[in-house]
């Protein structure tokens, strides 16, 4: 029967055969080619993308010419490139790239260097050893650069005249110009590492600096702030203070006004003349939250009518007698008050304060010495309020008019002496401004009649004042040669002081950087050590391991073939004679004895352990029984 598919043997893998050989395998594995033709090129292991520049690189080869690695392995340029150079110079326009300090990502790039080669025994043009500079390693070319380009140039030259090696004499001459050319070089690499030394000191030092005044900037902004901080506290503080203290006063002032009025309400009798003289009193301005209705003044309104005023014509003749200062109203002049500052306010509330305690502590001593009533509520119950009669002060005032005047003139004359009162004390006040004034007037007349003094006594006057000017004046340069002296001084140890830190302090600087120096290197040193005696160790400890192997060996060598000698010629004979004595069965009953045997003896030897073990814990259980009876009984 022919299948369907006659090639699934090949391509189906889940196919399976009846043998365990496939003799199909073999072509199905060569389906696919395994080899590449070479016109097909794979190029998905080379590097692409923005990144291939950082994959370019010349093999570092060992050479035998003094060229560098750029110029020995630099390709030539060949006919074609020549040709087409020297079509570009002639041509009338041409393109020319040139190398910006900046791309327009910012970022510098290092310039393009064509390949070049030297022919063979040209001379290598002196440009060739700036070939190693980039930009920022060399470029743009420096003070450090000319003197290294200097200093190249002299080696050369001396490298020229250097004699020949054909006798002793130019040999040594020749060795000695090594010499001192290598001392120079050493001066020189000197001179650079003590230039780097300078400049890391000089970025330390300004590191340290810049760090010192980070350090002074973050800690008075600290203390600034805590300043502030601390002020407003105390601020506050005192604020709630004075606040605290205020509310107490007004609450010892209003308890202190509660118990005086209990106690007057006890002790006092109601005036009625004074009640009626005030026309604020509760007779004629009851209170409502003690019950009193607001009632019409008993006072009665008194009408005065002037017939001659009535008419215009009068009221104009008034007017024309009237003196002008009453007729016109003077100007009024406030007073411009000074704004008072806190300070001020505080005195004058501290003061308001202590005159309020002083008064009510007066009331207290003066109202201590009378006589204190039986209950101190007697005055509280109120009484009964009649209304009194009418009174007439009209012929009062009638009568009254003599002393009218006389209270009068006792008025003018106390306001007299309360104004020379007011007078004196200003001028006790001004006693200092009046003695000037009158000294410079006296000055004045003095000076105004010493035109009539001979002019022996104005040489002897100006003489006395020239004198006492000249002391004080020598007093005084003398203080200020003093003081010049002084300041000068203390500038000079300020400024040796300030000297002295710096010199500590960049002594400080070289001892750290010497320190820092010198704990690398022992670092290093230790780090050479440690791996010196690690490589040691391992090898002592192999060395030692190999010897221990190769005694094993030859102990275990020994060993097998002693006992191979004594199993050939001891052990073999007697089994050979055993064998040929005894049957199987006896040599199966001895090697069952043999193992059975111990074993028996080593559990009887248990059992009588065990034994013993129990004949003392019985004894100590019927001793203790018999305790334990005893002790109940």
């Amino acid at each position: 029967m022919q299948p369907s598919r006659p090639l699934d043997v090949v391509y189906d893998p889940l196919y399976t055969t009846s043998t365990s050989h496939n003799k199909y395998e073999g072509h199905k594995r060569r389906v696919v080619p395994n080899k590449r033709p070479i016109s097909i090129k794979n190029n998905s292991g080379l590097v692409s993308g923005p990144e291939r520049h950082k994959y370019f690189c010349r093999p570092v080869l060992p050479h035998l010419q003094a060229e560098t690695p750029e110029v020995l392995y630099a390709s030539a340029h060949d006919a074609a490139n020549i040709m087409s150079i020297s079509e570009d110079l002639s041509a009338s326009t041409r393109s020319i790239g040139m190398q910006t300090m900046y791309r327009d990502s910012h970022a510098q790039t290092d310039p393009f260097s064509p390949e070049y080669v030297l022919p063979e025994g040209a001379v290598a043009p002196e440009i060739e050893s700036l070939t190693n500079l980039r930009y920022r390693k060399g470029l743009p070319v420096t003070q450090a650069e000319i003197r290294m380009i200097e200093h190249n140039r002299k080696k050369k030259a001396l490298k020229k005249v250097l004699p020949p090696m054909s006798d002793e004499a130019s040999l040594n001459l020749r060795k000695r110009m090594m010499e001192a050319q290598e001392i120079m070089d050493l001066k020189f690499r000197e001179n650079e590492i003590d230039e780097a030394h300078a400049r890391r000191i000089e970025a330390l030092q300004e590191s340290l600096a810049e760090r010192e005044k980070q350090s002074q900037a973050i800690n008075s902004e600290r203390m600034r702030r805590l300043e502030k901080t601390l002020m407003l506290e105390k601020e506050d503080a005192n604020r709630r203070n004075q606040h605290d203290r205020i509310k107490e006063l007004r609450k010892l002032a209003n308890k202190r006004q509660r118990i005086q009025t209990i106690l007057n309400q006890g002790s006092k009798k109601r005036d009625l003349i004074e009640e009626y003289a005030d026309y604020a009193s509760p007779v004629y301005a009851p209170q409502m939250r003690n019950g009193n209705l607001v009632r019409k003044s008993p006072v009665p309104e008194v009408q005065f009518k002037d017939h001659q005023l009535m008419t215009l014509d009068s009221i104009r003749e008034l007017e024309k007698n009237l003196p002008p200062q009453i007729r016109t109203s003077p100007k009024n002049q406030f007073l411009k008050r000074a704004p008072l500052m806190k300070k001020s306010r505080d005195q004058m509330t501290m003061e308001t304060h202590l005159l309020n305690v002083e008064s009510a502590i007066n009331k207290q001593h003066v109202q201590g010495e009378e006589k204190l009533p039986s209950s101190p509520y007697k005055g509280q119950y109120r009484a009964i309020l009649q209304r009194p009669s009418t009174p007439n002060y009209a012929p009062q005032i009638a009568e009254a008019g003599s002393e009218v005047n006389a209270l009068r003139l006792l008025q003018r004359l106390i306001r007299g002496r309360a104004v020379q009162n007011m007078m004196y004390e200003g001028k006790d006040r001004r006693a200092e401004l009046i003695a000037e004034l009158r000294e410079s007037e006296e000055a004045r007349r003095f000076l105004s009649s010493s035109f009539q003094v001979p002019a022996e006594e104005t040489e002897i006057t100006k003489s006395a004042f020239s004198h006492v000017e000249g002391e004080v004046v020598s007093e005084l340069l003398d203080v200020l040669q003093k003081e010049l002296i002084r300041n000068k001084e203390i500038a000079k140890v300020y400024d040796f002081a300030q000297k002295a830190a710096e010199d500590r302090h960049q002594r400080e600087i070289e001892e750290g950087a010497r320190r820092q120096l010198e704990d690398l290197a022992r670092d290093r040193h230790d780090q050479i050590y440690c791996f010196v005696t690690d490589i040691h160790r391992s090898t002592a400890n192999d060395y030692i391991d190999s010897i221990f192997e190769d005694a094993v060996e030859d102990l275990t060598y020994r060993d097998s073939v002693v006992q191979s000698i004594i199993m050939t010629k001891v052990i073999d004979p007697i089994l050979n004679i055993l064998e040929e004595e005894n049957s199987e069965d006896t040599i199966v009953k001895d090697l069952v004895s043999s193992f059975l045997f111990p074993w028996v003896q080593k559990h009887h030897t248990q059992d009588q352990a065990l034994l013993e073990k129990r004949k003392y814990t019985s004894a100590i259980q019927a001793l203790l029984a018999k305790v334990s009876q005893s002790m109940r009984i």
